[in-house]
């Protein structure tokens, strides 16, 4: 068993300052008991605004990223 995994997602606010947006474990993973893939950020190729708290984890665990995008995961084993 592997400890509960925490993401923090850092961004910034109207005034320009650093905040913590996101703290908690990742929404969608595959596996978790013996070991498995975590996704912790994604991007899909357009620039990314710091001041949007939308978590950029999609919804279903994909292999590959968009044309242009990223892909930060964790694997566990």
């Amino acid at each position: 068993m592997f400890p509960k995994m925490r993401r923090i997602v850092t961004g910034h606010n109207e005034q320009g300052r650093s905040v913590v947006m996101i703290d908690g474990p990742p929404p969608h993973s595959v596996g978790r008991e013996e070991g498995g893939l975590f996704e912790i950020w994604n991007t899909d190729g357009n620039p990314v605004d710091s001041t949007d708290p939308t978590d950029r984890v999609e919804s279903k665990v994909r292999l590959s990223p968009p044309a242009g995008g990223t892909k930060f995961r964790y694997f566990a084993m």
